[in-house]
């Protein structure tokens, strides 16, 4: 029985190891999902844990976003469930739509690392009071 060839073959040109390599590393480690997940945990997640502990430690004053502020005048609960709804959205969103954004995944990584970058400080700020 002949296969017809498919655009994924054309690459690979039919070599049984990189077609195995492709589909077990591509597919499950660099998939959507776990960009979103990524996404989620920490500039969501993390964000939110250590912004609501550096506004109790230092007061809500410190924090440079003016919206964040006002949510965290209101209430470290309300502050969380308005931080965490957007980022829950987009992360959804990217599940969706990830694939038809130019360089998705670079644009991931740097979020998920500015991301880290931000609760590092957050949490360097808490250290160091």
């Amino acid at each position: 029985m002949i296969r017809k060839p498919t655009f994924d073959d054309a690459k690979y040109k039919f070599n049984p190891l990189a077609e195995r390599f492709r589909q077990n590393f591509f597919v499950s480690v660099g998939s959507r999902r776990l960009e979103a997940i990524g996404i989620f945990l920490t500039h969501g997640v993390a964000d939110t844990f250590s912004t609501i502990v550096a506004a109790d430690q230092l007061g809500a004053v410190h924090e440079s976003n003016p919206l964040v502020r006002s949510l965290l005048m209101s209430g470290p609960d309300y502050a969380a469930v308005w931080m965490l709804l957007p980022v829950l959205f987009v992360s959804v969103v990217w599940l969706k739509f990830g694939d038809h954004i130019p360089h998705a995944r670079g644009f991931a990584i740097t979020l998920i690392a500015i991301s880290i970058a931000v609760v590092a400080n957050n949490l360097w700020r808490v250290a160091n009071v």
